[in-house]
């Protein structure tokens, strides 16, 4: 919280605020603070306060601030009563009743840590930075952060003192992050002085991924017919192709809704491709792999289903965790 704010409170009875305010203590880590009532001026200022006190019954709420500012990154205790009087009859509140809140500290880099992992992450996750404050995203710069080595795609999201960054981190790879000390929080404070930060990449696990839909159209302006698929750490596929007809989409729904069963079922249509393909890729890096499906076809046009998986014996997790790129591709001219 800032270091001049004004407290509010109400109250379910009328009540004379000056004889109220007799009965308010504030304290600062344990030291007692002047506190006087707010003026109109100020409290008009305060948008928050300002809406509190429109939204409140007449004379039933007070609002008042501290004679000095408050200390930084300091214990705030309001007690309010015992003896609070009301305005409505002769009994006093009997008990006290008190909040606290936490005054900013300097600005300040609390933690920092890669993904959600303590050590080292994957590639592609991201790099968090967490401030003690709210970082001021008005005055945020992209200058103000630099990486080594280049992070491609570098996106900086900032949400109050949390700072992440998302980028095609590669593995195998420490990337050093200086946080500029010029960086601002919300209340005016810089860092004051640059901050490297390290961030340590790990090897990425296997990963396969493609077409998210059941059924794509290829591009019919392309040279060739390619299903592609994008993959990290692995160095073959396997891709099986079957020819159909649209009389055969029912039970290729069919197929897709009953994979979980075991045995699992085999597709509709006609096998015309079962081979190995090669991946041209370097370790830790995604990779678009390109299958070209003209020999699958007879003539330019026709129906297949796609199925990619990589090579047998390299699944190691739960089926359900690998589940094969697939599709109905329809090759046409429109």
């Amino acid at each position: 919280q800032p270091l001049e704010p004004i407290f509010f409170a109400s109250f379910d009875q009328l009540i004379d605020v000056q004889a109220v305010l007799n009965t308010i203590q504030v304290t600062a880590d344990n030291q007692t603070v002047g506190i006087q009532l707010a003026s109109e001026a100020e409290i008009a200022a305060d948008e928050t306060v300002n809406r509190l006190v429109k939204n409140s019954a007449e004379n039933r709420w007070i609002a008042f601030r501290a004679q000095q500012p408050l200390p930084a990154d300091a214990s705030i205790v309001v007690t309010i009563g015992p003896g609070t009087p009301s305005a409505e009859g002769p009994r006093p509140t009997t008990e006290a009743q008190t909040f606290s809140f936490q005054t900013y500290a300097p600005l300040r880099i609390t933690d920092h840590h890669c993904g959600w992992y303590e050590a080292e992450c994957p590639p592609l996750s991201p790099f968090f930075i967490q401030f003690n404050n709210p970082i001021d995203t008005e005055l945020y710069d992209a200058s103000m952060l630099q990486i080594n080595p280049d992070l491609p795609g570098v996106n900086v999201n900032i949400f109050g003192g949390d700072l992440q960054i998302h980028g095609v981190t590669q593995g195998r790879t420490t990337y050093r992050v200086r946080v500029s000390g010029d960086i601002q929080d919300v209340f005016g404070q810089t860092l004051g002085q640059d901050e490297l930060l390290s961030f340590k990449v790990g090897s990425a696990p296997e990963f396969l991924s493609g077409p998210d839909q059941p059924f794509i159209t290829l591009d019919p302006s392309a040279a060739k017919p390619v299903f592609s698929v994008y993959s990290i750490n692995y160095d073959r596929l396997n891709v099986e192709v079957y020819a159909v007809e649209p009389s055969d989409w029912r039970d290729y729904r069919d197929y897709l809704d009953n994979q979980w069963q075991d045995p699992p079922p085999s597709p509709p249509g006609r096998k015309v491709m079962d081979e190995s393909v090669a991946v041209d890729a370097q370790d830790d890096v995604l990779t678009e792999t390109s299958i070209d499906l003209t020999q699958a076809l007879e003539g330019d046009y026709g129906h297949l289903i796609v199925i990619v998986k990589p090579p047998a014996g390299l699944l190691t997790r739960e089926r359900y965790e690998n589940q094969p790129v697939q599709a109905w591709v329809q090759v046409t001219q429109i």
